[in-house]
């Protein structure tokens, strides 16, 4: 019966995490020359659709839970970052054209930019860093109330 009870309690939390995350679906950043929107990708229409169909896409885009992306009905090439469980990047792929599959074993997320955007390594670790404090702190924030909702399951 507790067993029962402890999982409905954590399909409930994750439920509420992913419509946290959800909710903020496009962050800003703002560099010294530039503003930099990343999209986050939570649904299935948005993880299947990504940056395709966009005449010229002005936005990043992160997929979280993704090995492999593809480039099909793509107008633009893009560089690739795979980044794993600790956000960490183990791999890239630069200028994938149109039309083109690919994919890391190690990648937890990935994240799209478009070429044309040309991305400085000092951009690379700023937007990584963003990217890092973002889902790190959306994670603490959803402890907190996992925490606060164990606390009303034991009482």
């Amino acid at each position: 019966m507790i067993r029962s009870e402890g999982k409905k309690m954590i399909k409930k939390w994750m439920k509420h995490f992913a419509e946290y995350i959800g909710s903020k679906n496009v962050w800003t950043l703002s560099l010294e020359d530039k503003v930099i929107d990343i999209e986050f990708a939570t649904s299935l229409k948005s993880r299947c659709r990504g940056l395709m169909g966009r005449t010229i896409p002005q936005r990043l885009l992160l997929i979280p839970n993704c090995k492999c992306v593809h480039t099909f009905g793509m107008s633009c090439p893009l560089t690739i970052y795979a980044l794993n469980s600790r956000l960490k990047i183990c791999a890239k792929k630069d200028s994938l054209v149109p039309n083109r599959i690919w994919g890391s074993l190690h990648a937890q997320y990935i994240l799209e930019v478009p070429t044309h955007l040309k991305i400085t390594n000092e951009e690379l670790r700023k937007i990584h860093r963003f990217i890092f404090t973002k889902i790190v702190g959306s994670k603490k924030e959803m402890m907190s109330y996992m925490e606060k909702e164990y606390e009303s399951f034991k009482s």
